[in-house]
């Protein structure tokens, strides 16, 4: 028997090598995209339900887009040795990983690029589709010059099985110790894989890999951060000389001099109108320069350098009591609404805490999920309806004694303002009525924008502002026609 005869002979059949590297390149592409989804919004995410029916969808594209592939080699090879298959197998399902961790992390898949920048999307592809055959041809190489095709088949379930279980863990420390019911569908079936692909073989390659999987789990769950135990029971009511409603009103990204009361020049009758009746600091400074950390100091009344959280989607430590706990144990009944996706994870002591959207029947973040919410772009929590829920919990807890707190997003980027509030100026029928806030080349300084630009910037700013403030205008005349506002703290 001649020594390419023997190499036919060995290993795997061709079709189940296909099948084994086609399994595992859709089981990778599928947990990465969900373990990166959930990393990158944890925010978006209540349970693997989400992540289920986008991972299938992908899935199933990535499973076609293999046969397909498979196909057409097969086609062009079709007396090639079991080695070759093998290597042609796993060289391409290496190329899809590759080419599609490239893309996600070069957030390619982000439709919006190819929309604003045509020409560099395109050539960004061009690079991630070179790097991706180059990886493939390297992998089809390296198999084809082992002569057990077994062995490169479980080189790449184990590639596919760490990069999975390793994304799973990682998901598992950003979110909670429940969340790796995410990714372990796609880890147990990544695990399957791994013990078809050394069935042959009798080796111990698919234990330590199962070791692996099971190892990246319990680190994740042992070492997510524990869900916060609960504020102690409310007691009957407020104190006798304690004011029954206690509203606190706050405003992502506004300005001071936006604000009539500290610049004159501005409009903002609302606001104003509430200064005058109000005990007005002139000196106040915000105690970081972003959302986290300030909100977190606001709540605790500690410092941004001694409560230290400096990150998205963060929960106030533990050891540090918050106001709404404070104001739970007085008595009060305590809510908060708004439109803030990074404060997400800050309502301990809230009786409700709603800071954000309704949650999506899927991932926002995954592939399949961009698609699938592409045509629907409004925000589905928008500043009218923050205001809408403000003024509705009024009515409803207009006899109790209540805390209530209510972010406004807007004057966030971008700057989108109702037409009732944007000016007729030269400047806007010149550059338009609204700015996305996407151009990250003015953010990082390689693009300057004009002195006309600038200024119409911020017209398009105050006319945000102008809006913002009829939403606060609502809410007080609430309090006023259910008889609470001069009774109720404000604090704005």
């Amino acid at each position: 028997m001649s020594d390419e005869r023997a190499i036919r002979e060995r290993g795997l059949p061709p079709r189940t090598a296909w099948i084994t590297a086609g399994a595992s390149a859709v089981v990778c592409i599928a947990s990465l995209d969900a373990s990166l989804a959930v990393l990158r919004d944890a925010g978006a995410i209540d349970s693997a339900l989400q992540l289920a029916p986008t991972a299938a969808l992908l899935a199933l594209f990535v499973g076609v887009a293999f046969a397909i592939a498979a196909f057409a080699v097969r086609r062009l090879l079709p007396h090639a040795s079991r080695t070759r298959s093998a290597g042609v197998a796993s060289g391409l399902a290496i190329g899809m990983i590759s080419g599609f961790a490239l893309a996600w992390i070069g957030r390619l898949t982000a439709l919006s690029t190819f929309e604003n920048a045509p020409l560099a999307a395109a050539a960004h592809a061009a690079l991630v589709a070179v790097v991706a055959l180059l990886s493939a041809a390297g992998a089809g190489l390296f198999a084809e010059r082992l002569a057990d095709e077994t062995k490169v088949l479980r080189v790449v379930t184990m590639l596919g099985i760490a990069l999975a279980g390793a994304a799973a863990a990682l998901a598992c420390l950003w979110v909670g110790p429940a969340s790796w019911l995410c990714a372990a569908p796609a880890i147990g079936v990544a695990a399957a894989l791994i013990l078809v692909a050394s069935r042959a073989s009798g080796s111990g390659l698919a234990w330590i890999g199962i070791a692996l999987v099971a190892t990246t789990l319990a680190a994740g769950v042992l070492g997510a951060p524990r869900p916060s135990t609960g504020a102690p029971p409310a007691v009957a009511g407020a104190p006798a000389n304690a004011p029954r409603k206690v509203i606190l009103l706050t405003v992502d990204t506004l300005r001071r001099d936006a604000i009539g009361a500290y610049a004159p020049s501005s409009r903002t009758p609302n606001l104003d109108s509430l200064a005058r009746d109000s005990v007005v600091f002139e000196r106040a400074y915000s105690a970081a320069p972003w959302t986290v950390p300030s909100f977190v100091s606001m709540f605790t009344g500690l410092s941004a350098l001694t409560h230290g959280v400096n990150h998205n989607f963060a929960e106030i430590p533990a050891e540090h009591a918050t106001l709404a706990e404070a104001m739970r144990r007085g008595g009060y009944a305590t809510a908060a609404l708004g439109d803030q996706v990074q404060l997400l994870r800050m309502g301990r002591g809230f009786d409700r805490y709603q800071l954000g959207p309704p949650r999506s029947a899927v991932h926002p973040a995954t592939t399949a999920g961009r698609l699938v919410l592409r045509a629907n772009r409004t925000r589905a929590w928008s500043d009218p309806e923050v205001t809408a829920a403000a003024v509705a919990s009024l009515r409803e807890r207009a006899g109790d004694d209540l805390f209530l707190w209510v972010h406004w997003i807007a004057p966030h980027v971008p700057y989108a303002p109702a037409p009732e509030f944007l000016p007729v100026t030269p400047l806007v029928a010149r550059f338009g009525s609204a700015f996305d806030g996407k151009n990250s080349s003015v953010h990082t300084g390689r693009s300057i924008r004009t002195p006309e630009e600038r200024e119409w910037l911020r017209e398009l700013y105050a006319a945000e502002v102008r809006g913002v403030d009829a939403h606060v205008g609502r809410v007080l005349d609430e309090l006023r026609a259910l008889g609470l506002y001069d009774d109720a703290l404000i604090v704005f």
